[in-house]
């Protein structure tokens, strides 16, 4: 597996979990540009511009199940220079571990640098990690830099009602034997930030009489950055209020666990949507039931 593969090439293996302060140059996907024309890095004279550091797609979530890239550019550097990487203490916010403690710039001044981080839960939520780059040029030009790696974090955004938030209101008419000549139902569709497609989302209801689901587990489609889930729940003619709680569940693999005790073996991620039922009885008003 390359999961295994890589960890097996670890030669360094340090941990961090302290406060981030400095963002240096990054992006969520490919690389920051440059306010300088691009120099002869044929040239071994020309002058050592600093790094540009990017996070691949892959990577830029905080997410213990998956390896994460750095992409290292540099349009000064030659090809074959080599960069050293280490963690540097206090100024972090998210555990992480660095699987390569050095890599070599290609000949397109780039190198692919993997780490794990720990889970960051909630949409919006931020994580970082410094590191300093040691460059040595093949001409022996020794150059330093520090990069911040920042990292987003990972959740479930609810469907909204028309109110903005996510309480939805179902009125239900019943005849006078409180039988529904029709019942509504309520189609939902929740998004995902930072979880792979494929995973199971799971539905707990807080008082089953008073409806249930259809879809239940839900599966995640889409990709990495903006996933997405369904169902739809159908309600009971019964008056009250139902909460429906919307869970993922993640695992690190024991290989992981294994090689990075900087994080969690598990995190749980949950959402809630409200539903209020009202009862009407048809050619009279509320049957007065306000749930179970």
């Amino acid at each position: 597996m390359y999961l295994v593969d890589k960890i097996k090439k670890i030669t360094s293996k340090k941990v961090l979990t302290l406060f981030s302060v400095v963002i240096i140059c990054f992006g969520m996907i490919g690389g920051c540009g440059t306010n300088e024309a691009d120099p002869d890095r044929s040239d071994p004279d020309t002058i050592v511009n600093n790094f540009l550091i990017s996070i691949l797609e892959n990577g830029v979530f905080a997410n213990a199940c998956n390896i994460g890239d750095i992409q290292i550019d540099s349009e000064a550097l030659p090809p074959n220079t080599f960069i050293d990487i280490d963690f540097v203490p206090g100024f972090n916010s998210v555990g992480a571990c660095i699987l390569d403690s050095s890599v070599v710039l290609d000949s397109d001044g780039r190198a692919f640098l993997d780490f794990i981080a720990d889970y960051i839960v909630g949409v919006g939520s931020t994580g970082s990690f410094r590191i300093l780059l040691s460059a040595t040029t093949p001409d022996g030009q020794i150059i330093s830099q520090f990069a911040d790696i920042v990292l987003s974090g990972i959740g479930i955004v609810p469907p909204t009602s028309g109110e903005g938030d996510s309480t939805f209101t179902l009125d239900i008419t019943v005849d006078e034997m409180g039988v529904a000549e029709e019942l509504p139902f309520q189609p939902l569709q929740f998004t995902t930030v930072g979880i792979k497609p494929g995973t199971e989302v799971d539905f707990t209801l807080s008082n089953p009489p008073l409806g249930d689901v259809d879809v239940n587990p839900a599966i995640v489609s889409g990709n990495v950055n903006s996933g997405a889930f369904t169902t739809t729940y159908f309600p009971n003619a019964f008056a009250g209020t139902q909460l429906l709680t919307a869970t993922i569940t993640l695992n690190t693999p024991q290989e992981i666990l294994d090689e990075c005790d900087a994080v969690s073996s598990s995190v749980q991620i949950s959402v809630i949507v409200t539903f209020i039922q009202s009862v009407t009885v048809m050619g009279g008003g509320d049957d007065g039931m306000d749930g179970m």
